[in-house]
């Protein structure tokens, strides 16, 4: 990932964490840092140096990189 695609997913990752720590796990279909996903998706999706990394299916890009932030 670019360093903007890596700045985008630090917040996504903050955003998250900071939620978390104030209200816990979001409930069910609430999207409390939905728009920290969706630019970050977006940055994905028109990137060039990040595009290969996505193939078609942006959502597993994510879920790839948040598995890799925890370590596995």
């Amino acid at each position: 990932i670019c360093p903007t695609g890596q700045r985008l997913l630090a917040a996504y990752f903050e955003r998250r964490a900071a939620y978390r720590a104030q209200r816990g796990a979001p409930a069910p279909g609430e999207q409390p840092y939905a728009d920290a996903v969706r630019a970050y998706r977006l940055h994905l999706l028109t990137c060039a140096a990040c595009t290969p990394a996505v193939h078609c299916d942006p959502g597993a890009a994510l879920h790839a990189a948040m598995e890799a932030h925890r370590g596995r």
